[in-house]
């Protein structure tokens, strides 16, 4: 029996030490989110997700990019990893790396996209970035540079909302729940965690009519930010009109969503193209047979006034007549 103490005690004074041996100090074991190269959702598709900080910058002089408007100068940049997200690279925490990568621009007045996860990005020392890997590798300074590296997201911007769409993967919560979640908080949401929480509900096709009315929520919650309602507006859309042949309880409940929406004050901007675009679509005006109103709002009268109060307060807008009309007949 003394023995065996003996030896639990010597493995309590051991295990820190063999911890920092194996990992590093302080270093923290990157979340085991499952890789799904085919996903929309970047935090579910990247193999490696690195949180690093720019040390030093040298810049290159600019050149003329051979048979191509463009020109290029090369950037010599020492990075520091401060974090592994996903997946595994050989660097430790606090590790320097050296990533040779290319910013461009255009040699012509005529602007177009431009090439290249770091053009147009802006690194000096001290500024934090978030690199998803489109490679599976374990050098950092792959998944940092042009070849590796599939999106670059500044970490004053992006960071807490990754950790928000990586906590809720690590936790297992059924959809319902992680819709409940969402809500709960919905000021902290940025395009990253829509994305993935859009993913989750209506991967392959629309889900049942309870989960569609709980992601309806999250739409209408007036406190989401401008970016992450118009991520999950459009793939919603996306999906109820690709859709050979939508519940009609969803096409509905999305209806009545989107004449919410033109009610939040603080989603303003996603007016003009619900009121000439999307509410259109849903309701199918353009067809011979648009979706009747009386159907649409049934046993929501509420809804309804509310509907048309807003379409006459912005009936100056394109589209709003036409829906006046249709909310009027």
């Amino acid at each position: 029996m003394r023995c065996q103490v003996c030896i639990a005690l010597a493995g309590l004074i051991l295990y820190p030490a063999l911890w920092d041996c194996q990992f590093g100090p302080g270093r923290k074991k990157a979340a085991m989110i499952p890789i799904n190269p085919d996903s929309r959702s970047i935090v579910l598709r990247a193999p490696v997700i690195l949180l690093f900080r720019v040390e030093k910058v040298q810049a290159g002089t600019p050149a003329p990019v051979p048979e191509r408007a463009l020109r290029s100068r090369e950037l010599d940049l020492t990075i520091q990893v401060l974090e592994v997200l996903k997946g595994e690279v050989d660097e430790q925490p606090g590790a320097t790396v050296q990533v040779k990568v290319s910013q461009y621009a255009s040699a012509i007045s005529r602007q177009g996209s431009l090439p290249g996860v770091w053009t147009g990005q802006k690194p000096e020392p001290g500024v934090e970035y978030i690199a998803f890997s489109k490679v599976a590798t374990r050098q950092s300074a792959d998944a940092v540079g042009d070849a590796g590296c599939e999106r670059l997201f500044p970490a004053a911007e992006a960071l807490a909302d990754l950790r928000l769409a990586v906590a809720e993967e690590n936790s297992g919560r059924p959809v319902a729940a992680a819709l409940a979640y969402s809500r709960s908080v919905a000021p902290q949401i940025g395009y990253l965690f829509a994305e993935y929480i859009s993913v989750k509900t209506m991967d392959e096709s629309l889900p049942d009519p309870p989960t569609f009315d709980a992601f309806a929520q999250l739409i209408e919650t007036p406190n989401l930010k401008e970016t992450p309602r118009s991520t999950l507006i459009h793939d919603a859309y996306a999906k109820v009109i690709d859709s050979d042949n939508p519940p009609k309880e969803i096409v509905y409940r999305f209806a009545v969503c989107l004449f919410r929406v033109l009610a939040i004050p603080q989603a303003a901007e996603s007016r003009p193209r619900i009121l000439d675009d999307l509410l259109p679509g849903v309701l199918r005006m353009n067809s011979d047979k648009p979706l009747p109103a009386r159907e649409v709002f049934a046993m929501r009268d509420a809804q309804l006034f509310q509907a048309r109060d807003v379409l006459r307060k912005h009936r100056a807008e394109p589209g709003a007549s036409r829906l006046i009309e249709w909310i009027e007949r």
